[in-house]
Order: structure tokens, then sequence, then C-alpha cells
């Protein structure tokens, strides 16, 4: 017999009662389908690497047992009908004795999987899937999870550094704003400052004319008198 792994994650807004009820439910085909169940960890709410179906966390479940290849694809089967479950993913377990034969180079026999082809049903599904017009959703493994969360950590560190680059731009914008507005303010004072020399100056040229006339008109006078 075989050992199997299998993770499923449930809604977290469902009631206590209602997810033992589930997990209950699920433990129970594994002892139907004259399988052994190993261990059952029942992990709690953790928060997922990205939202699923709108949820940011969700009730994480891990069991291991032993049976035949029939209990996986029962509880497969089970997980689809059950919309509280979000996601899951079975994996087969090796054996001690299959890992020493593997070693050694002996060939593993392989089990005969007990009822429908898995690929038969798979494609079953995806054409009943397909004639509804529904989306097809399949259960991330481990290492796809990891790989979408640093996905979106990389989007999010561009989007942070295009942000920042698009708010320097705006600065260095609006400094140079202000430089030429500076320079614009000083060539009109400098401006404004040569119009008033000017005008004083050719105010005051007119009183000297006059004032020089005056002098020159006084000496001729005194010359007169003199004479």
């Amino acid at each position: 017999m075989r050992q199997y792994e299998t993770v499923f994650l449930i809604s977290p807004n469902l009631e206590e009662e209602e997810t033992a009820k589930i997990i209950t439910q699920i433990s129970g085909i594994i002892s139907k389908k004259k399988g052994k169940l190993i261990q059952e960890d029942r992990w709690g709410k953790k928060k997922l690497a990205y939202p699923i179906k709108r949820f940011e966390e969700a009730f994480y479940v891990f069991l291991h047992y032993e049976g035949d290849s029939s209990i996986p694809f029962e509880l497969e089967k089970r997980f689809k009908q059950t919309e509280a479950i979000l996601r899951f993913l079975t994996v087969k377990k090796e054996t001690v004795e299959n890992v020493r034969k593997k070693r050694k180079g002996v060939p593993v026999e392989e089990e005969e999987i007990a009822g429908p082809k898995k690929e038969e049903v798979e494609r079953k599904e995806k054409e009943k899937v397909e004639e509804s017009g529904e989306e097809i959703t399949t259960a991330p493994t481990e290492e796809e999870e990891i790989v979408v969360s640093q996905k979106e950590k990389s989007k999010k560190k561009e989007k942070k550094e295009i942000a920042t680059s698009a708010k320097e731009e705006e600065v260095k914008e609006e400094k140079k704003e202000e430089e030429e507005v500076r320079g614009e303010k000083v060539e009109e004072a400098t401006e404004k400052k040569e119009t008033e020399e000017e005008k004083k100056k050719g105010e005051k040229e007119p009183e000297e004319k006059n004032k020089e006339d005056k002098e020159d008109l006084g000496s001729a006078e005194t010359s007169k008198e003199d004479k």
C-alpha cells in the first residue's frame, strides 16, 4: 500500500462546527475506502500567498494516510464538489522500502490505478467546464505559491521604483520652474533699475544745462557792466 499526503484549504468564513464537519467527512472517505489515517493536523487559519476567491487567508488541514490509489481520486472528487474548499494538493509519499530500492537501482513496481484513469477523468471534467463556460482552476503547488509570492513582491518593488522616479522628476521640474521664475524676476528687477537710472539721468541733464546757461548769462551781464 502506498502512502499519500494531502493538504486542503477551507474557506475562513465558516463556523468552527462547519469546518470540523468538513474535515470529518474528508477523513471518513479514507476509512470508507479501507485506508488508514496515519496523521491529521489542523494548522488553523494562515495568510495566503495571494487572494483566492477574494479571501486573504484560509484554514489549512494536513492529512497523511495509507491506502490504494482510489483514495486520492475519491478525495479529489469530493474536494471539487465542496464549495467551501478553496484549494487542495495531494502528493505520493515514498516508502522507506521504495527509497532503498531506488538507491540500489532496483525497479519499483507501480500500483494499478483503481477506477477511471486520472487523465481521462480530467479530460471529461474539462469538457464539462468548457461546455458550461466556467473558469478552470487548478490547485497550485507550494513552489507555484512561492513563485507567485515573489512575482507579487517584484511587481510591488517595480511600482515603488516607478513612483519614486516619477516623484523625483516632479521635484526636478518644480525646481527648474522656480529657478526660471527667479531668473525672470531678477531680469525684471535689473531692467527696472536700469530704466529708473536712465530716467533720473535724463531729468538731471536738463537741470545741469539750465544751470550752466544761467551761469553763462550771469557772466555775460557782469562783463557788460564792467565795460
